[in-house]
């Protein structure tokens, strides 16, 4: 890749860090094999020079360096000849160099990089190492509550005073000359801001610069910290000191906490008889408060003020002292200082300011205090006295510090580098929390931890979600890429109107806006007319219907005018019941109906999982007290029970009726616990433990404590109103009552009376809801329409768009009418990918498979799947196929897979599986494309495993064909990737099964047969060996480790397994239970049986001709590096997988009726 650095110093000419900085990932991307250039002004040595393969290029300048310092003065970089001069010469150098991307590491040079981006189409970035580039004191960034920029009235009678006073003797004349550089400054940081919210990204080297500049308003930040020169081992210590040394390295200046030292020099003198201090600096405006401060201690010779030394000798210095103490009161962004003393053994004492905290572990590998000296000065002694702990803390965290600023960066760089050349476009998500909304007002109502789920699922679907809130709050939870954008007024309605306006900048970045609810709908609708982005709002109840139910007509009439304008602007209608639909169409017409998604409320099954152990007298309820949920018929109705004495009711919720409840239970004589909050994610319990849970509502829209209820197992009496009667089937899944008081009393006897009844209805509730309303899975189903709805985006602003020729990534997969191809297809195309699919002439599975895929696709992403006829017993097809394709990514999936068959024809099997990968591989070769190859392994390759559970490193002993068959692919795959440096990556895959999974194969056969069994027919279930132990995961789950492979850094081969293993008969007593089946084994060998405990009918037998003739050992996977490089886990338990694939099987069987 050709890169080029824009910066306005370079070696020889050094101004501080940033210039090192810049070099060193200079050279570690020519060392990796990428062409950079650096573009600066020549201040005074030759045009072109190469530093360790680096070329700088110095363009003709007027002014000269100092020869001490090797800097001009500020002057020139703020002037109106800087920006045209610089902007024409990088112009000149970007049309002769043409480089894939301008990195721009000098905040004066951003205008310049910008302007010649845009003239040539080429992506731009900014390294964020301070705050200059926002304002050119910073002091607000340091001292303002929000770290906001000072407005015009703040920078003239607060900011350039307090830095004249701090920086200058205050004479007349500094005053007049540092009013003319305030005033130059102040326009020209305009002028940076500006050309700042146009470069594509800006990365921040720590995460508080991150959201210092999203604080501001510039969204598109990407942290990655500066790259750290790694110490190949810790510096010799030195010190001339005998006694304990503390160090002090940096300019006796305001911001670095200079006016601090004297004090907590003092302090620490005093309470460490031996300790000394010494202060390695390059003068500073505080160098003589500072001196005369310490003058006594200078005279006694416990501290020393030293000029800076040779970086070699510093870092001997640092090493042999006992802490090294920065107590800097500005937000430091990510100073070198602490990383270079912690590489070298030395505590740190910092302030916690900015980026310190990403740094230095309070209490572990220093002391991270508040900016007061005597909080310093207690941390040091502290640091002091107990050095040898800190030391060995710190050696434990060295090999993590060092994959953190010293291995990851470069990484980081890379692949941020690889997308913006590609153009690979950013996904931002937008997130618009319901009127007056707010996590702190969702924690008040023990929901937050509820949307917390929804962020963090958003969070890894898409490169950013701004979290449009409207209170002015943080949230330590949230993944890094999930920013607060904060209220820009007081007023919540009046907020509501303003939000498209004071966060134009952060809407137009967004793709596509999520609306949580309709009634919030306005801001959207206008970041609609305004800006162009698409947004998918929740249609959740009947706003207006629910407004009239509490008595507010004006309200409900405007709600009526909200629905209208929200349903009529929105690009996607995510509604949760079928009556909401029909609704919509009887007010809205059919012209709207390509518009509906049906996604209804979900739980997360595993949390709510099924209790046991129930007190069969609490009646729970979850909600608000409100009018609504028709609370005081409730208390009416148990009044009229015989068993009232003995009944607990429990409810947990808050609102305005909760006084008048009390007291109407109390003239009942009922017993009534209200808990005003618990936390959703502390619900379970109180789900798990209850007798029954009542909801019986007037009105409702999809109830989500319902769906967490009959999640948990507990009986549901519910009333006959629309979103309950979606959930609840009478008698089936819990009970249907009327909204009056006989009616409500009628049904809790009946769930009160029978307990087994009660068990039976729980169960079924339980299967429904894990069926049809499991979170993950609905997730996955609105997240996919998300993808499809969003915008091009590449950065942050639209205009850069224009010139990009090829948006979207091409993948090419073989096989892909099998379950794994067919996953993967889905999956990529969620991605945004444009999917190319190989299918043979021979078969018309694939191509069904593929309508059946398109079937379900959102809207407009069918288009980018395309299948193509090939063979892999043809290497000529497929070289074809990749001239014609270019994809960037293969996977290849394609194998002749059944095991037992494969016995039969093992000639085809091996020619197919085997030599169809090699050829594959070959015809990449050929090509020339730097195409990324997957290839698909499996445990049978294993086969007799001397070692259980099996790594990457386990020898193969293939027992079948089809296993050997995999061996020799994988082995091809590491011979091309090793003798031809070939990105391939083979996955060595566990059993991996889903309702998709082809029904030739034993768990699709068991299913499918127990559900024909189930729905009446009169059959038997025909297996093999019943004991045979299978580790079998959920096939979306490894699918999505198999796309995570392609995207490292470097090729290599990885194990993916659940690490449990279950035998055949498990697997049929599970789909068993999940079909009300109580199996139970007689006999042995082939005559062993399987009957249903209570009708004692014959479901299973073993029929010898399904026995292989040679069966693998016990095969279970450990997948501990997968879990580690890939970040991936198998999310889908045993039980919930065999429960699914069941599920659907009788959902076949019903449509086919």
């Amino acid at each position: 890749m050709n890169i080029l650095f824009l910066n306005e110093y370079a070696h020889p000419f050094v101004a501080g860090g940033a210039e090192e900085s810049t070099m060193q990932l200079a050279r570690v991307l020519v060392a990796r094999g990428h062409a950079v250039s650096i573009l600066t002004p020549n201040y005074g040595a030759a045009p072109v020079e190469m530093i360790d393969g680096v070329r700088i290029e110095r363009y003709a300048f007027p002014k000269r360096g100092n020869k001490e310092r090797k800097t001009i003065g500020g002057w020139w970089h703020t002037s109106l000849f800087w920006w045209c001069y610089s902007s024409l010469r990088t112009v000149m150098a970007v049309r002769r160099l043409a480089p894939d991307l301008i990195h721009i590491h000098g905040k004066f040079s951003i205008p310049a990089g910008v302007i010649a981006g845009r003239m040539f189409g080429v992506p731009t970035l900014f390294t964020a190492r301070d705050y200059r580039a926002l304002c050119n004191y910073g002091r607000c960034i340091s001292e303002h509550p929000t770290s906001r920029r000072c407005t015009f009235r703040e920078y003239w009678r607060w900011e350039f005073p307090a830095y004249v006073r701090a920086y200058t003797d205050g004479g007349a004349k500094a005053w007049f000359v540092n009013a003319l550089y305030a005033l130059r400054g102040r326009a020209w940081a305009r002028v940076l801001y500006a050309a700042l919210k146009r470069v594509d990204v800006v990365v921040c080297v720590s995460r508080a610069v991150a959201r210092i500049y999203e604080a501001n308003g510039i969204w598109q930040t990407q942290p990655i910290y500066n790259i750290q020169q790694p110490l190949s081992e810790p510096a010799r210590p030195m010190s001339d000191a005998e006694a304990p040394e503390a160090l002090y390295i940096g300019k006796l200046s305001p911001g670095k906490g200079a006016g601090l030292l004297p004090e907590v020099i003092g302090q620490t003198l005093k309470g460490h008889p031996t300790l000394v201090w010494t202060i390695y600096t390059n003068g500073g405006v505080l160098e003589r408060t500072v001196r005369a401060a310490l003058d006594a201690h200078l005279y006694a010779g416990r501290v020393r003020i030293l000029p800076y030394v040779p970086h070699e000798e510093l870092m001997a210095r640092i090493a042999g002292a006992a802490v090294v103490c920065i107590p800097s009161v500005w937000q430091e962004p990510l100073t070198r200082l602490a990383l270079e003393a912690l590489q070298s053994g030395t505590p740190v004492v910092i302030t916690d300011r900015g980026g310190s905290r990403e740094i230095v572990e309070d209490m572990v590998t220093g002391r991270l205090v508040p900016a007061d000296a005597l909080s310093i000065a207690e941390a040091v002694l502290d640091v002091v006295n107990n050095g040898a702990h800190y030391r060995e803390r710190i050696r434990e965290k060295r090999e993590s510090l060092t994959n953190t600023f010293c291995v990851q960066p470069i990484a980081d760089h890379e692949r941020l580098y690889e997308r913006l050349a590609r153009r690979v476009l950013f996904q931002t998500l937008g997130v618009i929390l319901p009127p007056g909304g707010s996590l702190t007002v969702l924690d008040r109502h023990g929901q937050k931890s509820r949307y917390l789920t929804y962020l963090t699922r958003y969070a890894q679907a898409f490169d950013r979600v701004l979290v449009f809130t409207f209170a002015d709050e943080t949230e330590a939870r949230l993944p890094a890429n999930v920013k607060l954008v904060p209220p820009c007024a007081r007023s919540k309605r009046l907020y509501t109107f303003l939000l498209p306006f004071a966060h134009r900048r952060a809407l137009r970045a967004c793709g596509v806006l999520r609306v949580m609810q309709m009634d919030g709908c306005i801001p959207a609708v206008l970041a609609h007319w305004l800006y162009g982005v698409p947004f998918a709002a929740t249609f959740g109840y009947k706003y207006a219907e629910f407004a009239l139910l509490k008595n507010r007509q004006a309200f409900s009439k405007i709600m009526r005018w909200i629905e209208a304008l929200g349903v009529r602007t929105a690009t996607t209608i995510i509604f949760t019941t079928e009556e909401l639909r029909a609704y919509l169409l009887k007010r809205f017409g059919p012209r709207i109906e390509q518009k509906l998604l049906l996604i209804p409320n979900g739980v997360d099954t595993r949390q709510f999982s099924e209790g046991r152990d129930r007190d069969p007298h609490t009646l729970l309820f979850v909600g608000r007290l409100e009018e609504q949920k028709n609370l005081f018929a409730l208390l009416e109705a148990v009044a009229q029970l015989p068993e009232r004495a003995a009944l607990r009711l429990v409810w947990i919720g808050r609102g305005n009726l909760e006084g008048a409840l009390r007291q109407r239970a109390r003239e009942l004589g009922v017993s009534l616990e209200i808990i005003p909050r618990v936390d959703n994610a502390a619900l379970p319990p109180y789900y798990q433990k209850a007798g029954v849970f009542t909801l019986v509502s007037l009105i409702e829209g999809m109830p989500k404590a319902l769906i967490e209820a009959m999640s948990a197992g507990c009986p549901c009496v519910v009333s006959d109103c629309d979103g309950n009667r979606v959930l609840v089937e009478d008698g089936v899944t819990g009970y249907v009552t009327g909204t009056d008081a006989p009616s409500i009393a009628t049904g809790l006897a009946r769930a009160l009376g029978d307990a087994e009844f009660r068990s039976r209805v729980g169960s079924a509730a339980r299967a429904k809801v894990v069926a049809q309303y499991d979170l993950r899975q609905l997730l996955e189903k609105e997240i996919k329409q998300l993808l499809v709805a969003k915008k091009a985006v590449i950065g942050y602003d639209m205009t850069s768009v224009s010139h990009m020729e090829h948006p979207i990534k091409k993948a090419l997969i073989t096989g892909i009418g099998g379950q794994d191809g067919f996953y993967m297809a889905e999956l990529l195309l969620e991605k945004g990918y444009e999917v190319h699919g190989i299918i043979r002439h021979a078969t018309s599975t694939g191509t069904d498979r593929m309508e059946q895929l398109r079937a379900e696709l959102p809207h407009g992403s069918s288009s980018l799947l395309h299948l193509h006829y090939a063979d892999l017993s043809d290497s000529g097809s497929i070289g074809m196929l990749l001239e014609r394709i270019k994809p960037d990514e293969l996977y290849n999936f394609a194998a002749h897979s059944q095991v037992r068959v494969s016995f039969d024809i093992p000639e085809y099997t091996c020619d197919i599986t085997g030599l169809g990968a090699v050829r594959v591989f070959e015809a990449v070769r050929q090509s020339g494309l730097p195409t990324r190859v997957y290839q698909a392994g499996s445990s049978e390759m294993f086969g007799k495993a001397r070692v259980t559970p099996q790594t990457e490193e386990t020898p193969f002993y293939p027992r079948s064909p089809y296993a050997y068959a995999k061996a020799l692919a994988h082995f091809a795959a590491v011979n091309y990737r090793e003798s031809y440096g070939m990105f391939i990556c083979n996955g060595i895959l566990y059993n991996h099964e889903s309702p998709r999974r082809g029904e030739m194969f034993v768990t699709r056969k068991i299913t499918k047969t127990l559900a024909r069994i189930a729905a009446g027919e009169d059959l038997a279930l025909s297996l093999g060996n019943l004991d045979a132990e299978r580790d079998w995961g959920y096939a979306p789950d490894y699918v999505e480790a198999v796309w995570r492979m392609l995207q490292q850094d470097a090729p290599d081969d990885y194990l993916l397994a659940t690490g449990v293993a279950h035998r055949i008969r498990d697997f049929v007593e599970a789909a068993g239970r999940a079909l009300h089946f109580d199996i139970r084994w007689e006999g042995h060998g082939a005559e062993e049986r399987g009957s249903d405990a209570g009708t004692g009918r014959v479901l299973v037998r073993v029929d010898p001709k399904f026995f292989r003739p040679v069966e693998p050992e016990k095969l279970t996977g450990d997948s501990s590096k997968a879990r580690a490089k890939l970040s991936w886990e198998p999310r889908t338990s045993f039980d919930d997988l065999v429960r699914m694939m069941v599920e659907a099987d009788v959902a076949r069987l019903k449509n086919s009726l």
